[in-house]
């Protein structure tokens, strides 16, 4: 009967304190709600925590004063504190003990499409944001959904993953970084000791074709020249990225937003640009040329013209000189040619040049150290004469390696068991 009586003021206990935490934080939130009022109206349904500690807010409207556009979200919710953190969790924090992950959803963050579109209205098919119009693609609302994690397991080795997802694209961005090296003044001067990163973004096809058609229309020219003509031109890149990037990368944007395809952007960034006064003093190709860029689109490599590597030389010097072949057309200023009333151009003979195929650089390395090429671009050739995988490593666990490969237009993880693998290779860094 006593253990009766404890269990039940056990449970008394935490359902008092997971009442009293939501009465505290309403509380806290309604007094930012009132401080914020000067700009906005601001609501929401509900806030919750959970016994394992989440936070969860629903139903969130925030409506900029003066303004007749409403955010909406459905659900925000914090995860990765256990319960007890909301106790006592400053002295902790004090103590140098900090949550080993961090969670944070968004589903269903909405707002109307007309307020992005507004925004490079001035660009609109004259750059890559200006070519992505969700109205045109049959969206008045652009709706995404969003998760963040914060992974503190090991230290040495901590990873910031974003993800997310509207009606035509879908993107995911990977930090990895060393926390042990990082301080607060280093967070505040620009300098966080980042060991990699990884960014991935997918356009739907059938969202692409109708956001094509739209600029080829407003161009007053057919869809392909819009694309051999204008997205590969050199206006179309410095627009879109403040520079332009050479050849390869202007034919990849042009092959990128016909849709269904991955690209792929990774960088091992230098030394040098933890040091705030090396950033502010150079040039962004500078700063470019040390963030090591790996670009692929569907896997295969798309060399970018403002960094050069002795591998790559040869191949970036024929790029830029083929930029004086003017692929094939008179090239004009952007609003020429939309001023152009049927979009026609003098076209000129482009010699044909022959290409020598590019081919990536392996180095053989054992299975026992596979951790250390995790987040790497690896190949593996497998037993039985079965046809080899490249992809990117993601895991390593239980004799099983976890590989994210290219397949059909998209993504897929493919797991090989250790005793399938008869040789085992890392991509070499450029």
């Amino acid at each position: 009967m006593k253990k009766i009586v404890v269990f039940i003021a056990l449970i008394t206990v935490v359902v008092g304190a997971k009442f009293f935490l939501e009465y505290r934080y309403k509380q806290e939130l309604d007094k930012g709600i009132q401080g914020a009022s000067l700009f906005a109206e601001v609501s929401y349904q509900d806030l919750n925590v959970g016994f394992d500690g989440a936070i969860e807010l629903n139903n969130v409207r925030v409506t900029p004063n003066g303004s007749f556009d409403t955010f909406k979200v459905a659900s925000l919710k914090l995860g990765g504190l256990d319960f007890m953190f909301h106790f006592n969790g400053k002295s902790r924090i004090k103590s140098g003990e900090f949550p080993k992950l961090l969670k944070f959803d968004i589903d269903q963050f909405s707002f109307p499409a007309a307020l992005y579109e507004k925004s490079v209205a001035e660009e609109e098919c004259k750059s890559f944001g200006g070519t992505l119009q969700y109205s045109v693609a049959g969206f008045d609302e652009i709706v995404m959904d969003a998760d963040v994690v914060l992974d503190m397991a090991d230290p040495f080795a901590a990873t910031l993953t974003m993800n997310g997802s509207d009606q035509i694209s879908r993107s995911g961005f990977n930090v990895n970084f060393n926390a042990r090296q990082m301080s607060l003044s280093q967070i505040t001067g620009g300098a966080v000791p980042v060991q990699s990163m990884r960014y991935d973004y997918f356009l739907e096809q059938e969202a692409a074709n109708a956001m094509l058609e739209h600029c080829a229309q407003k161009f007053k020219i057919t869809r392909d020249d819009f694309l051999n003509k204008v997205v590969k031109s050199s206006k179309f890149m410095s627009n879109s990225f403040s520079m332009e990037l050479g050849r390869a990368a202007s034919n990849a944007m042009a092959s990128f937003l016909q849709g269904g395809k991955e690209l792929v952007v990774m960088s091992i960034p230098s030394d040098r640009l933890k040091n705030p006064n090396f950033v502010s003093t150079s040039s962004l190709s500078q700063i470019v040329r040390m963030l090591n860029l790996d670009v692929s689109l569907e896997g295969a490599s798309v060399p970018i013209r403002t960094f050069k590597s002795q591998n790559d030389e040869s191949v970036i010097a024929k790029l830029e000189d083929e930029e004086g072949q003017e692929d094939g057309f008179k090239r004009r200023d952007l609003n020429e040619l939309l001023n152009a009333p049927d979009g026609t151009v003098q076209e000129r003979v482009r010699p044909n040049l022959s290409k020598k195929k590019r081919k990536s650089l392996y180095e053989t390395v054992t299975l026992n150290r596979v951790r250390d090429y995790l987040n790497k671009d690896i190949r593996i050739t497998r037993t039985r004469e079965r046809s080899p995988i490249e992809g990117y490593l993601l895991a390593a666990q239980d004799q099983i390696l976890s590989v994210e490969i290219y397949r059909h237009g998209g993504v897929m993880t493919y797991t090989v068991p250790y005793k399938d693998i008869s040789k085992l290779e890392v991509k070499k860094r450029r």
